[in-house]
């Protein structure tokens, strides 16, 4: 922005500029005139946020597109005839993951209490109409090619895991070690699955 350009001790000309906003210094006077300037959305927003490039208003457009486009392609599940945890994206303190609707509903109103009830009759909440449903599965889930596997490919030509001694031994040791964790599991949700409310989502 408004760039300057650099002169050697002598008053040469360097044909180098700097901004004179940042002091950032550019190989031409095009750059240098764009540095500091804000950024331009394709919607002919301004970009407020810094390394953006495309504005959060479009951000949020196309993220609801998505959403959408989810939402229609996935089987509608009434919340009345589902048990099982559930997804939001960015709520909660389990990385979006609950119990129930039930747990999700105790979550936000101990974390927002009227004020959210206010906001989803505005229709100011991504809760409006559905949830995702979800699933858990066990961390530990190891087996005896998980382990072979660890040392064979570094193995010499000619060897062959079929001739390993103790596999069914090995592979009776993993069954029991994922016995004896199955308290560690790992959330995923399932955007072919929809929850959707009976009404819009309140706390009641």
């Amino acid at each position: 922005m408004n760039p300057q350009e650099l002169y050697l001790e002598n008053g040469k000309p360097t044909g180098r500029f700097f901004c004179e906003e940042c002091r950032i210094i550019a190989l031409d006077k095009i750059t240098a005139e764009k540095c500091c300037m804000p950024e331009i959305c394709g919607c002919g927003a301004v970009i407020v946020d810094k390394y953006w490039t495309v504005c959060r208003t479009c951000i949020e457009a196309h993220q609801k597109s998505i959403e959408l486009e989810r939402f229609n392609k996935a089987e509608k599940i009434k919340e009345s005839d589902y048990t099982g945890m559930v997804y939001v994206d960015g709520i909660g303190h389990n990385e979006g993951y609950f119990e129930s609707t039930d747990e999700l509903r105790e979550y936000l109103f101990d974390e927002y209490g009227d004020e959210y009830s206010d906001a989803v009759e505005a229709g100011e909440t991504p809760l409006h109409t559905h949830v995702w449903a979800a699933d858990s599965r066990p961390l530990v889930d190891v087996c005896a090619d998980d382990v072979i596997g660890i040392f064979t490919g570094d193995a010499y030509e000619e060897f062959e895991a079929s001739d390993l001694a103790g596999v069914p031994e090995l592979e009776a040791a993993c069954k029991a070690f994922n016995a004896l964790n199955t308290r560690f599991e790992m959330y995923e949700h399932d955007y072919k699955r929809a929850v959707v409310f009976d009404k819009p989502f309140s706390l009641e």
